[in-house]
């Protein structure tokens, strides 16, 4: 259940902007795009296909065998990545059905999952299942690829799960992973998408972002819970976040899920901006709720040589 703060926009008081408290207290514009280009968002095309190269035009009739209920939902979802946010109406218009109908295609992929609705400004976007699905068919990118050696080094260091962590909007995606080798040891997450607030690689992203960006990033959001430990109101999280200044990493304390720790710095571009996150993650009980140096001294060397190849790499272009 979300949380009842109310969204950003409308409070007096910015909390990306407070004075920070401790660590413990903080514990405590719709745009018309043409048809073929919004029928191949989800390949992530960024120019229109060929004509050779469509299945079908957008108002072809159906073939006998189709459902339209399905076809409405699959074309809903391709008005999903070039729109930031959704009303009924704009589904209504757009795919020519009654309001009705649009509310309940919307409701339908909310409880999949699909999109999250906004109660506070009435509007729909992508949601996890949108991302994990959309990630899992991709292959893997070229960062994740070339990043892969340094996690596994990590890995068999500390010899606990290793993962690569970029921030996508409101979410965090896991895009590369290295299983422990401890019997006893948490699951690689690649494909996964979850809430950026309740993932320390995702924090350890989100504390990179000035004020202006958290503030455009929140605004009529409200924070989604994992567990009954995940932050709940964007003041702690600005809390949180002066923490993972200060300390130079971010943890997650059972927060994405019960019975599981994990600690995150990020790794940064030539730059010096934030590109990704890497995290090592392990179950509480073997490394308890604040991390050691025996994790954060491997981890600051594997992100420190990572930047190194990053400057490398561009250094020789």
């Amino acid at each position: 259940m979300a949380a009842t703060e109310p969204p950003l926009a409308t409070t007096a008081h910015d909390p990306f902007d407070h004075p920070p408290r401790s660590r413990t207290a903080a514990r405590a514009a719709h745009e018309q795009e043409q048809p073929t280009r919004r029928r191949h968002a989800l390949l992530g095309r960024s120019t229109p296909p060929s004509d050779s190269e469509l299945a079908a035009p957008e108002s072809a009739a159906l073939p006998p065998y189709a459902l339209e209920s399905v076809d409405r939902a699959l074309r809903l979802l391709a008005l999903l990545p070039e729109q930031r946010r959704l009303r009924v109406t704009d589904v209504s218009r757009e795919l020519g059905v009654a309001p009705s109908t649009a509310h309940r295609l919307l409701s339908t992929l909310a409880h999949r999952g699909f999109v999250t609705a906004d109660v506070n400004t009435r509007t729909y976007r992508t949601g996890p299942a949108f991302w994990a699905l959309t990630t899992a068919a991709q292959p893997a990118d070229d960062l994740s690829v070339r990043l892969r050696p340094h996690l596994r080094r990590l890995s068999e260091r500390v010899e606990e799960t290793i993962t690569l962590i970029v921030l996508d909007g409101l979410f965090c995606r896991f895009i590369s992973g290295v299983r422990g080798a401890r019997p006893l040891r948490t699951i690689v997450r690649v494909g996964t998408v979850l809430p950026c607030h309740t993932v320390s690689g995702g924090k350890a992203l989100l504390a990179e972002l000035p004020p202006r960006k958290l503030r455009a990033l929140f605004a009529g959001h409200r924070l989604l819970p994992m567990t009954r430990r995940s932050i709940a109101t964007l003041n702690e999280l600005s809390d949180e976040l002066e923490t993972v200044r200060e300390l130079g990493y971010a943890t997650n304390i059972g927060e994405s899920e019960d019975g599981i720790t994990a600690v995150a710095m990020p790794v940064r571009r030539p730059d010096g901006t934030a590109l990704a996150a890497v995290a090592v993650s392990a179950p509480t009980t073997r490394i308890g709720a604040v991390p050691t140096r025996a994790l954060l001294d491997p981890l600051q060397e594997a992100v420190s040589r990572i930047g190194d190849d990053l400057l490398a790499e561009a250094s020789s272009l």
